[in-house]
């Protein structure tokens, strides 16, 4: 922007063109974008995450953003980022069961000759899906039972455990129809117990 200024002193004038450069003042900063984004484990590569935004008060080409993500030479980036709209999109399809959150640094960089770049943290959950069947701690188990033993009597447990997360990962024992009926298993303890008595 240009501006015409005119100096006067007592005896004589001075007409002076002033030229103004809008410089990067202010730095790239990143708003309107969650601290923490989330993606379902198992989606196909280019799933959409998160949009970041970042705004610049300057103008012209200083105020003009780029987008893109900080990564290790020798690591192959998990994520992609558009560098004009922010969107950040899955690079591989994720097993929360190898790696539950990744930590990625999203740059904004403004066009200027000597540009400006402003930095967001963000830590990406790998959220649970249930792929992930229980499996026992063995796969056989055996007990000699006497028959006089008293109703209610828990004489074994069974365990079992799986890999996936929260209400994913609950189990519930139940025995198949044909066992006899005389023994039952705790749906939530696994302990397997008299239901009725054996010699009947």
């Amino acid at each position: 922007m240009q501006h015409f200024l005119t100096i006067r002193t007592n005896s004589s004038l001075c007409y002076l063109s002033l030229l103004c450069l809008f410089l990067p003042r202010s730095l790239s900063q990143c708003q309107q974008y969650r601290e923490q984004a989330s993606v379902l484990e198992n989606q196909p590569a280019g799933t959409f995450v998160l949009q970041v935004h970042a705004v610049d008060a300057d103008e012209g080409a200083n105020g003009k953003v780029k987008y893109g993500l900080m990564h290790r030479d020798s690591t192959m980036p998990a994520f992609r980022i558009h560098p004009d709209t922010g969107v950040i999109v899955t690079a591989w399809r994720f097993d929360r069961e190898r790696q539950r959150e990744y930590s990625i640094t999203v740059t904004a960089t403004d066009w200027a000759e000597e540009p400006l770049i402003g930095i967001c943290q963000l830590a990406i959950q790998i959220l649970d899906q249930n792929d992930n069947s229980p499996k026992f701690e063995n796969l056989r188990y055996e007990y000699f039972l006497r028959e006089d033993t008293l109703v209610g009597t828990s004489f074994l447990r069974v365990a079992a455990h799986d890999d996936d997360f929260g209400t994913n990962a609950a189990i519930t024992y139940s025995m198949s129809v044909e066992q006899p009926e005389y023994l039952r298993v705790n749906p939530v303890t696994g302990w397997v117990y008299v239901n009725q008595p054996i010699s009947q």
